[in-house]
């Protein structure tokens, strides 16, 4: 029984750079809030999720 496809993607040299960049973006986005997680933790504060946008 097959529960997955793998797909082997060959980018152009363009496309590749782009997909580093975001790949970058999504590391230091996810490393900031992991910072602001973890300094929240240490002072017992904890963030308000209001603030957070949930889109459909």
């Amino acid at each position: 029984m097959m529960l997955s496809y793998k797909f082997r993607m060959y980018p152009s040299k363009t496309v590749q750079a782009k997909l580093s960049e975001q790949l970058e973006l999504c590391r230091l986005l996810y490393n900031r809030l992991l910072f602001e997680l973890n300094s929240a933790k240490e002072e017992g504060k904890k963030l308000r999720q209001d603030k957070v946008i949930h889109k459909p």
